[in-house]
């Protein structure tokens, strides 16, 4: 066979790393991963690597015709992108350590096979501690860290064995493994005729590809041939200790209304955390499931987080990995506490994970979040050797994990509380562009600019409609009810600005909140509501102070911005009225 750019020695051993990971089952049985596989090394050996383009794959493997549009028509993205995630899990179990290595780096259809000079080394031990009722060659797994990193280093290495490129077998510093698994289950289909197949699989596609964009997650899919032999319940998963949480949904579709019904369980005592229910509108082939798969997954996120924070709440500290403790260092409304001396804690937990892995990008902005909150909101934290400290974790933050929207998310917040408001909004659209169903960056990217300065009335309305579109009891509503009431007040609607700040504190209350909604008070001649909200907060901020409040964290934050002089009579107001009452 005459292999252009290959030879023979090369050629055998892709061919041979090929069949290796067919027979290891991590492809599925019957699954389209095989062929796809199969046809991309194929096409590469064969020296048609620079065809290898959604169309060509669609008609040559998937057996699409002539007029196959991959803009209307998903497969090929939503298959590579399951290739790409069984082949991570396989490098980080089964194959770690096998001399030649197959990935497909992001952007390209076309495979990277990698060759080390290394001898193979045995898999780890938890690629062999498969479940006896859950066998590994019946799963695809998507690993979202080790696998990424093997994937960027294949794709800068160098070229030998006549153009083959050569990547070292791990990163020298490879990242953390993920927090936990979360298994997703093909969308069942029920209705009164019409069968809403097809749109059960679309829906079960677009939440696995929104839920594999946060890196705390390894996403574990299901082959659909198992599914099918499963009866209603969850049969022998929890003996897999592998999966943390299950997610399952259904399709319903009675009198030509679709409803769609999402379930968290828990995986080891088979709990149900978590269901919602959500209504489509439109027919079946015409509905449009882009927004309804952007709310599941950015309300899946926040319950899948919040459970996780909890089952933490009684474990020894020194027990826990870096991911963990990074977990717990995050806010997570019902799980957290307003006060100094928790927050003190959550920086603890932060500079801990950062022990253990000192280039941990996440707990890094963490860091940078916390810092700068507290420099804002406690006098004696604000101080220049803590803000530089906070400059420094930011900084290594965005080095060390430029392409994680949550690190993007907390690094934003960073600049927002140091007043840095131009870079605060970029980071935040970075983040949406990483991970477009990151519900708070969806909220903050329309409303940050309106910081300090009166909202057009569009913007105000799309933040109605974007919090009440969410599940009454979705953890993030203190925060989209926290800028709705910022914004009332912005425009000087006092009253509304009130009557939504009341409702955010029955949530979780901040300092930059609740001293928002005593400024409002004041101004609608509520004093002594006002004074009482700050005495209430100074319980757990023993050494919070309006007049810091208003004479340095709003000129800080609002410098140059058109809002900045009402806004500091407001908050200075209320200084003066906290001062005479103490």
């Amino acid at each position: 066979m005459d292999r252009p750019g290959y030879d023979d020695e090369a050629s055998k051993a892709a061919l041979a790393a090929l069949g290796a990971l067919i027979e290891s089952g991590v492809l599925g049985e019957g699954s389209r991963l095989r062929p796809l596989l199969r046809y991309l090394v194929i096409e590469e050996l064969e020296g048609r690597g620079d065809r290898l383009k959604a169309y060509t794959i669609a008609t040559d493997v998937f057996g699409r015709g002539d007029d196959f549009d991959p803009n209307t028509d998903s497969i090929v993205r939503v298959e590579v992108h399951r290739l790409r995630q069984a082949l991570d899990h396989y490098y980080a179990t089964q194959g770690a350590g096998e001399r030649v290595a197959i990935a497909i780096p992001k952007g390209s259809y076309r495979p990277a096979i990698t060759v080390s000079d290394a001898a193979p080394a045995a898999a780890p031990a938890a690629a062999s501690a498969a479940s006896p009722t859950r066998p590994a060659t019946r799963r695809r797994t998507a690993t979202l860290a080790v696998g990424v990193a093997l994937l960027l280093l294949a794709a800068l290495g160098a070229w030998a064995f006549s153009g083959w490129p050569v990547s070292l077998r791990q990163p020298q510093t490879p990242e953390p493994q993920p927090l936990f698994a979360l298994e997703v289950l093909p969308f069942g289909a029920v209705s009164d005729g019409t069968t809403p197949h097809d749109l059960a699989v679309s829906l079960t596609d677009e939440v696995i590809t929104g839920l594999s964009r946060i890196r705390a997650l390894t996403v574990v899919v299901r082959d659909p041939a198992i599914t099918q032999r499963m009866d209603a319940g969850l049969p022998q998963q929890q003996e897999d200790p592998g999966i943390a949480y299950f997610m399952r949904g259904s399709v319903q579709r009675f009198g030509g209304a679709t409803r769609v019904v999402i379930q968290l369980i828990e995986a080891r005592s088979g709990k149900l955390l978590w269901a919602q229910a959500y209504q489509g509108a439109g027919e079946e082939r015409e509905m449009t499931i882009d927004p309804m798969v952007s709310t599941i997954v950015s309300e899946l996120r926040q319950q899948v987080f919040d459970a996780a924070k909890q089952a933490l709440e009684t474990a020894d500290t020194d027990s826990l990995n870096a991911w963990q403790l990074y977990l717990q260092a995050t806010r997570v409304p019902g799980a957290a506490t307003s006060s100094l001396a928790w927050e003190k804690e959550r920086i603890a937990l932060a500079e801990r994970a950062l022990a253990l892995r000192p280039d941990f990008g996440q707990a890094h902005a963490i860091l940078a979040d916390k810092l700068a909150f507290l420099a804002s909101v406690d006098p004696p934290s604000d101080t220049a050797a803590l803000r530089r400290r906070a400059v420094f974790h930011a900084q290594q933050a965005l080095e060390l994990a430029p392409e994680d929207a949550d690190v993007l998310f907390n690094v934003s917040l960073y600049y927002w509380h140091l007043g840095r408001l131009q870079q605060s909004a970029e980071a935040i659209h970075r983040t949406l562009e990483l991970d477009p169903n990151h519900a708070l960056a969806r909220m903050l990217d329309d409303t940050l600019p309106f910081t300090c300065a009166a909202p057009p009335q569009e913007t105000l309305q799309r933040a109605v409609i974007y919090d009440g579109a969410l599940s009454p009891d979705n953890p993030i509503r203190w925060m989209t009810l926290n800028w709705i009431a910022t914004l009332y007040m912005n425009n000087g609607n006092f009253l509304r600005s009130a009557e939504v700040g009341r409702r955010s504190r029955l949530i979780f209350s901040s300092p930059d909140s609740t001293l928002r909604d005593a400024a409002v008070l004041l101004r609608l001649g509520r004093a002594d509501e006002a004074v009482a909200l700050v005495d209430g907060l100074r319980r757990h901020w023993p050494d919070l102070d309006p007049r810091h409040y208003a004479r340095i964290t709003i000129p800080r934050r609002c410098h140059g911005e058109p809002g900045a002089g009402l806004l500091g009579q407001l908050f200075n107001d209320l200084a003066a009225v906290v001062e005479a009452g103490s």
